[in-house]
């Protein structure tokens, strides 16, 4: 009995010693890093130049797409974009999403002279993270719930919140006479780098939630952008195990602390990138984005409830598609640069917009606007500013108003 005693004992010892010691000095130490304030999250070497954030320092497609633009197109990645890129974090489901309850002055750096005049635009996120007044999860009595799905240009990429075509259509519709007795609530949930693969997940496990009376659907621009995995493929990544794993690591400020400390010494853009170019493909196929164009749509006749599918900065390879997706379904259709074909004479002669020209006028200069003519609707011809905003959300009230009569 006493030899049983003894040999419980020792065994214990070496389970304590193996497991239970290391345990309390890991904790020693995650405690310590963290009151430390040592910042585990950003990282830096001799090529960056610039802090990082770890978590897309470690992301082959984020280097890879950076690397790309920067390689391509003369992209350069400094402080503002840096800056930017804080704003999200890592989401398993769709990847990753905004902030919540971000308050913030941006610069659009896709457009030089608008960095160069120091041009900024404010960015508040609600407490889910979304560019959009907080809402309830269940519709509120006697509303119209329009939900917004889209990318940087739904989100509303160089503009205020208030200049977005999303918070323009609800001030047009809830001034609309004839439904004085109705509250219009449009819901912006557009996310910049989004495709329609992120835009069905957030349909799936958001949108249905929240009961919408219609959807406005627009992607195309991300969809058709190369990268070395699709999206449903890494979306399926995401989903294992090892990913569940590897965000539980993630929390941790020993492991932060030593992926900053690798990062420091190994260059993840010193990759060739011509050696990785043969294996790139679209994030979503055409037939992938047909496909899931079809989704939001049957989704929304399965409830007898409307959509309409709006088309900005998308290459004509993907609107050409969403058009035709619109007619076999007999769904409404905008195409943002007809929108704005349609009036950039009246804009350039003075007809309408006015006092909005007046800034870009000063932003951009008479000679910019006359040699590039989609800076009267765009900022870099993509993005909508202001004016495209309000050409967007005057179409939209629209086609909703006569949908509704």
């Amino acid at each position: 009995m006493k030899l049983n005693k003894k040999f419980i004992k020792q065994v214990l010892e070496k389970i304590f010693l193996l497991l239970i010691f290391p345990g309390i000095i890991f904790a020693f130490l995650e405690g310590a890093i963290r009151i430390s304030g040592i910042d585990v999250d950003s990282i830096s070497n001799k090529r960056f130049g610039i802090n990082l954030p770890g978590w897309l320092i470690s992301n082959e497609e984020w280097v890879f797409a950076t690397k790309f633009r920067q390689d391509e197109k003369g992209w350069e990645m400094d402080d503002s974009r840096i800056d930017w890129q804080k704003n999200y974090r890592k989401d398993r489901f769709v990847e990753y999403r905004l902030q919540p309850d971000i308050d913030s002055y941006c610069v659009n750096d896709f457009n030089k002279l608008e960095v160069a005049n120091n041009l900024r635009f404010h960015v508040v996120t609600n407490s889910k993270g979304y560019r959009t007044a907080e809402f309830s999860e269940k519709k509120p009595f006697n509303t119209f719930r329009i939900i917004s799905l889209g990318d940087s240009s739904t989100f509303g990429w160089g503009v205020d919140n208030d200049k977005t075509f999303s918070a323009k259509l609800q001030t047009l519709l809830n001034s609309e006479q004839r439904f004085q007795a109705l509250n219009f609530e449009v819901i912006n949930m557009g996310i910049p780098g989004y495709t329609t693969e992120h835009g069905v997940r957030l349909l799936d496990k958001e949108v249905s939630n929240l009961d919408p009376d219609m959807l406005i659907v627009s992607y195309g621009v991300n969809d058709a952008r190369i990268s070395l995995n699709s999206i449903s493929e890494r979306l399926k990544k995401e989903a294992c195990a090892i990913a569940w794993v590897r965000e539980q690591l993630e929390k941790l400020y020993i492991f932060k602390l030593l992926r900053k400390l690798i990062f420091q010494v190994y260059d993840p853009f010193s990759k060739d990138i011509n050696k990785q170019r043969p294996h790139t493909k679209p994030n979503v196929d055409s037939d992938s984005y047909q496909k899931n164009l079809k989704t939001f749509i049957d989704f929304m006749k399965k409830r007898n409830r409307f959509i309409i599918l709006l088309g900005i900065c998308a290459p004509e390879s993907y609107r050409t598609p969403m058009k035709i997706v619109a007619s076999q379904y007999d769904v409404p259709y905008a195409d943002a640069f007809d929108l704005f074909d349609a009036k950039i004479e009246d804009i350039k002669s003075g007809k309408i917009f006015t006092e909005e020209m007046a800034l870009y006028k000063s932003v951009y200069g008479e000679n910019q606007l006359r040699n590039v003519r989609s800076r009267y609707v765009t900022s870099d011809g993509c993005h909508p500013h202001i004016i495209g905003h309000q050409i967007i959300a005057d179409e939209l009230a629209n086609i909703i108003l006569h949908n509704l009569h």
